[in-house]
């Protein structure tokens, strides 16, 4: 049993290492190319992080953002606004996933509920997934 737990640690830092990554290189390439539909990105963002503050308590000591896990991958999919196209990229998506998963987690942390990055792992690269 020690050694499956091990595992799932190595498991688990290695998928928070790739995110970190994942994150670190949309950010630089998001800031490299301004976004051009910005209401649209803090609206969106704005959701995110909204649904990352309702978080709710699973059996097992689990938690979920499912609004926030909805509107990235609302974000990741969407694909005309106003009947226009829009212009956002993966990058953008992974960038402002992340920027409001921070924001939505702030409350919790200085609440003194310590983050699962694990989870916020798995949430960072899902939209990202999807947006690609």
């Amino acid at each position: 049993m020690v050694t499956d737990r091990r595992a799932e640690g190595r498991a688990g830092a290695l998928v928070v290492g790739v995110t970190l990554v994942l994150v670190a290189v949309s950010v630089v390439l998001a800031l490299q190319h301004p976004l051009r539909e910005v209401s649209v990105a803090f609206a969106f963002g704005v959701f995110i992080a909204v649904g990352e503050v309702v978080r709710i308590t699973l059996p097992g000591d689990r938690e979920a953002a499912p609004i926030g896990a909805a509107a990235a991958l609302a974000y990741a999919l969407l694909g005309r606004w106003g009947g226009v196209p829009t212009t956002h990229t993966v990058w953008d998506v992974v960038a402002i996933t992340a920027a409001a998963t921070l924001v939505g987690a702030l409350p919790h942390i200085a609440a003194g509920r310590p983050p699962r990055f694990d989870v916020l792992a798995v949430v960072l690269q899902l939209p990202g997934i999807q947006a690609a």
